[in-house]
């Protein structure tokens, strides 16, 4: 639901702009 973009830009989980390193 929504772009791929709009959730590396809502950095919900980490605050890195990658979530796969985490």
């Amino acid at each position: 639901p929504g772009s791929p973009q709009k959730r590396a830009a809502s950095p919900r989980k980490s605050p890195r702009k990658s979530p796969k390193k985490s």
